[in-house]
């Protein structure tokens, strides 16, 4: 009994060594498999799907650091350009009044207002004045530059009866302004009269459109 039990674990012995056990059936277990450990395997890493791209790439909104909340920087908006002219202009001419005379012409105003602008350039005179000096000690020479006496303008706007429907001016009974306008709404034939002395002036009419005065 001792020699068959002998017997029977060298030949396992022998299988073991020379390599020449059969695999077992796919799916079988083996006699071995609680004796020999499974032999290590590489491990594969899954390849990523890609983001699909709903969003796009943008700088970051400017964060402070502690509580302090940024605070928005405010633009003026675009300037849109000047705004073009609804008016016609029928007139426009720089006058001279060296001395004192009148211009005058005549319009049929279909569709008012009439607008009469009128900027003015008036002679300058430059005098010399004394006075004493700030300690009341001696007496002090100046020059004054103003506005000549002699230099004026007057604009007046007449019906076709010669009522007056519209007048200004500079100078004289009128303040220094140097741009000035007249209007007249209601359509008729009048009569603009340009009446100045000493004095240059550019004046332009404009009429039609509608609304008030630019």
């Amino acid at each position: 009994m001792q020699k068959a039990v002998l017997a029977l674990a060298m030949a396992i012995l022998v299988l073991l060594t020379s390599g020449c056990a059969e695999a077992p059936p796919d799916g079988q277990p083996s006699i071995w498999s609680g004796l020999i450990p499974p032999k290590p395997t590489a491990a594969t890493t899954p390849t990523a799907e890609p983001t699909p791209t709903f969003v796009t790439p943008a700088t970051p909104y400017p964060t402070s650091t502690g509580n302090v909340m940024p605070q928005p920087t405010f633009r003026n908006p675009p300037d849109s350009g000047p705004v073009a002219d609804q008016y016609v202009l029928v007139y426009d001419e720089w006058l001279s009044f060296n001395s004192s005379r009148t211009e005058a012409f005549t319009y049929a105003l279909a569709v008012p207002p009439m607008f009469v602008d009128f900027d003015v350039t008036p002679e300058m005179v430059t005098r010399s004045i004394v006075k004493l000096s700030s300690d009341g000690k001696k007496k002090e020479t100046i020059e004054v530059t103003h506005v000549s006496e002699n230099s004026w303008l007057e604009v007046t706007v007449r019906d076709q009866r010669g009522y007056i429907i519209a007048q200004d001016g500079f100078g004289r009974k009128y303040d220094v302004d140097t741009r000035k306008q007249v209007s007249v709404h209601s359509h008729g034939e009048y009569l603009i009269e340009i009446t100045g002395s000493r004095i240059e002036a550019h004046v332009r009419v404009r009429v039609g459109g509608s609304g008030t005065s630019p």
